[in-house]
């Protein structure tokens, strides 16, 4: 897989992602997406309210296989986004507030694509020895 399909396919996840949690995430609370990396434990203002952005949701690494990358991923990335959803669902519970932001990067990776208007990004690695790899990142708290 070249880098160019790898950026093609997590587009389409990203797509796909997006299209999960808009339907999925629970109606009623205010969600704010801080476009700007950061790490956990950061802080976010909303208005007068500040924000710790205490929770990182991780899915496990998934290895790309060769044949047909894509199909390869798919389900087990979109499992993983239910899990998030998941998550998010129990932590927001009685409140009233998601602020989401990607988490930032201490070496940057290959390929990185993000979920529209919410702090989720996916990441290709490509390694020679151990293959390819692809895992989805969240950096959120509640208030």
């Amino acid at each position: 897989m070249t880098e160019e399909e790898a950026q093609h396919m997590m587009e389409r996840f990203a797509a796909i992602v997006s299209e999960r949690l808009e339907a999925t995430l629970p109606k009623g609370a205010e969600r704010v997406y801080e476009e700007s990396p950061g790490m956990a434990d950061s802080i976010v203002q909303v208005g007068d309210k500040r924000i710790r952005l205490d929770k990182l949701w991780r899915t496990p690494t998934l290895r790309i296989a060769d044949i047909e990358p894509y199909e390869s991923v798919r389900l087990p990335l979109i499992r993983a986004v239910d899990e998030l959803v998941y998550e998010i669902s129990n932590d927001i519970k009685d409140k009233a507030l998601l602020v989401t932001r990607p988490p930032g990067f201490q070496n940057p990776p290959a390929r990185v694509a993000y979920v529209k208007d919410f702090g989720v990004h996916i990441v290709v690695k490509f390694d020679i020895l151990t293959g390819n790899y692809v895992y989805a990142e969240c950096l959120y708290g509640v208030a």
